[in-house]
Order: structure tokens, then C-alpha cells, then sequence
């Protein structure tokens, strides 16, 4: 097999929400859900701050409800911070 062929495996799990096509990193070590916020968004000053593990802030522009469906029996209302990095499903789901 050649290496392009390979497939990347990587020890994080990941879910996608069927409704919006939103791949979601399942980190239980985070004490919040996150959505990336918008590039609007990003042009508004931010509303509070996260901390990362290593003590970095990390700007929260606002929270945002919506539906998740993650293929399960149900769907789930969930109110999600919106900051930049990558959609996290927290502890706190």
C-alpha cells in the first residue's frame, strides 16, 4: 500500500451532528461545549473569557442554542459557547 493511500488514524474521537454537518471533538476534560464563532461574531469585543488547561484566555463572544443530532434516538437542545477554535462537546453534554 502506498502511503497516500493510508488512511490518518488518530486517537481522538469525533462526532457529527447529522442536522448542520458538524463535526464535533469529544473532550471530556472541557468544561464547556464549544461552536466556532463566525467572522461576524469575531468583530464583536468578547462577552467573557475561558481559561485554557495551560492558563490561556480564550475569548468567548456569545452562547448559542441549537438542536444536535448525533444519529442517536434523539435529538439534543444545547446551549453552546461560541469562541474559534473547533465544534467541543464538553463535560458539561
Amino acid at each position: 500500500m502506498q502511503h497516500s493511500a493510508r488512511r490518518q488514524h488518530s486517537a481522538l474521537l469525533h462526532i457529527r451532528d447529522c442536522r448542520f454537518n458538524i463535526r464535533f471533538l469529544i473532550d471530556t476534560g472541557a468544561d464547556v461545549s464549544i461552536l466556532p464563532a463566525t467572522a461576524s461574531q469575531r468583530n464583536l469585543p468578547p462577552r467573557l473569557h475561558l481559561y485554557a488547561a495551560k492558563g490561556t484566555k480564550i475569548p468567548v463572544y456569545m452562547r448559542h442554542t441549537m438542536e444536535v443530532n448525533l444519529y442517536l434516538q434523539r435529538s439534543f437542545e444545547w446551549t453552546f459557547c461560541r469562541e474559534l477554535s473547533h465544534a467541543i462537546l464538553g463535560a458539561d453534554f
